[in-house]
């Protein structure tokens, strides 16, 4: 049993302030929970920049601390390690090449969702 409720809801509320407005989760694995959120800088969730923050500042997707810490070793296994590109070319070839990697890490979240919803519809059709 909680020996002071009223300090856990104080707790709470100040952490689910740290998150902003809703939707408070992790776009790739779906992590939801404040209290088990890690607190990095001054959130609890992560911006990942999907195409570098150098080639398109305003193109980001919340990501909880593990999975952007993933996504951001996918992109160094494939040379991907700064967006300091000055032919026009190659910078496009590299925006491409990072959102592929973010694709391949949201495809798995994307499978998980569908299974959400039709197991959604599922229970829906039983009552």
């Amino acid at each position: 049993m909680d020996p002071d409720p009223i300090k856990t809801a104080a707790r709470f509320n100040k952490r689910k302030a740290h998150l902003g407005p809703e939707p408070h989760i992790c776009i790739l694995c779906g992590y939801i929970n404040p209290w088990g959120l890690v607190k990095v800088f001054k959130t609890l969730l992560e911006l990942h920049h999907v195409v570098f923050k150098g080639f398109d500042p305003l193109l980001t997707v919340l990501l909880c601390r593990n999975c952007h810490a993933e996504v951001t070793e996918d992109l160094r296994r494939v040379g991907q390690t700064n967006a300091n590109e000055n032919n026009a070319v190659l910078r496009v070839a590299l925006m491409i090449e990072a959102l592929s990697v973010f694709l391949e890490a949201l495809v798995p979240a994307l499978r998980r969702w569908v299974g959400l919803l039709r197991n959604s519809q599922n229970m829906e059709k039983k009552t």
